[in-house]
């Protein structure tokens, strides 16, 4: 009788055993204590304490290389095909995605897991006429900044000249000045606050450190945060920013008179949309037998004030999006994937901030 026992207890940990695993979380960049890494670290933190009940661990894999689309391909190639393994894509990833090959990788053949619904804000030095004058913007190598540079464009340029992309192209490449060698996050912020830029973007942590003072003192100012995307096809204000900043849109319209409209601003819904909406988030394989466990565990997550407490005091009060709400989320995102959007985008890269490797990927529409 005590061998059964025995046997049927040795049978039941080798179950558990053969039910516990220990995930990768496979970010687009390489340690640090910025950016996309931070937000993994502390994602993963919070979440590891959560996949203990199901029996489960997640452990970090970097791998950095250009421009995030290393680990884009990489993911699509093997890491789909191992449903242990989850991945991170940031906002670059998510313009990536629109313009350029990153190996196959499709937000559409995969399933998310978690969504923080974040947005980049612009700040713009107190006394530059952008209506009138030459703005001085810095210059980016890849994607991330394509939204940015198309809204400022945007505002800079008007209803009229914003009509059609020839007239907007004309007006942006007249007056839009990119400023180049820039090796990080840090110098583009020296030379913002030293008045060698007349605009510049980050993430809202990254500007109310570089710039809370000036925005208080009244010599830079908060020019628009794009917004938080909706899933309905607009935007809404970010609570993180100052009182009485606006989103785009609201800049746009209380600056023109009228709401943006037109080829040019339908194609900054897309690289917003992609950008902010998909700007951190967490994928895994199709139809994963893990998926449950990992879902259960984010939404305990998500439920635990002092664990929302804490990534809201390092990351930003932002909407997080998990089970059908981030599903919905995403089926949104895909709608904007049409030829008339992609043709745009790939101009806009093309000749305003200069993507070499941009074409119209024909294979989204399918």
């Amino acid at each position: 009788m005590k061998k059964i026992l025995a046997a049927v207890a040795l049978t039941a940990t080798m179950a558990t055993a053969a039910a516990a695993e220990t995930f990768t979380l496979q970010y687009p960049n390489s340690p640090g204590k910025g950016g996309t890494a931070f937000w993994g670290d502390n994602v993963m933190a919070e979440l590891n304490k959560k996949l203990e009940k199901y029996g489960h661990n997640i452990v970090p894999r970097y791998l950095n290389g250009q421009r995030g689309k290393k680990s884009l391909k990489e993911y699509a190639t093997n890491g789909v095909n191992d449903p242990t393994v989850l991945v991170i894509a940031h906002g670059g990833n998510g313009e990536g995605f629109l313009l350029e090959d990153v190996g196959g990788f499709d937000y559409r053949k995969y399933d998310p897991v978690v969504v923080m619904n974040t947005n980049i804000w612009v700040s713009i030095n107190e006394g530059v006429d952008y209506k009138n004058e030459i703005v001085k913007f810095p210059a980016t190598g890849g994607t991330g900044f394509a939204a940015d540079i198309v809204a400022i464009g945007l505002l800079m340029c008007g209803p009229e000249l914003n009509a059609n992309v020839d007239t907007y192209l004309e007006c942006t490449n007249d007056r839009l000045r990119f400023i180049p060698g820039f090796k990080s996050g840090g110098q583009r912020r020296t030379a913002f606050n030293a008045g060698q830029l007349d605009a510049t973007r980050d993430t809202p942590q990254s500007s109310l450190m570089g710039y809370g003072d000036r925005y208080e003192d009244g010599t830079a100012r908060l020019w628009f945060a794009h917004g938080i995307v909706d899933g309905k096809g607009s935007v809404y204000g970010d609570a993180n920013a100052p009182a009485g900043v606006q989103s785009f849109n609201e800049v746009y319209e209380a600056e023109w008179g009228v709401a943006p409209s037109g080829p040019v601003y339908d194609a900054y819904r897309a690289f917003q949309g992609y950008r902010d909406g998909f700007q951190k988030t967490i994928w895994t394989a199709p139809n994963s037998p893990y998926k449950a466990d990992i879902d259960a565990a984010v939404a305990d997550m998500l439920a635990d004030p002092e664990a929302m407490a804490r990534l809201n005091d390092k990351l930003g009060e932002f909407p997080w999006l998990a089970g059908e709400e981030v599903q919905a989320h995403s089926d949104y995102l895909f709608t904007l994937l049409t030829k008339e959007r992609l043709e745009t985008l790939v101009v806009l890269a093309k000749e305003v901030f200069k993507y070499k490797d941009a074409y119209v990927k024909t294979e989204l529409l399918d």
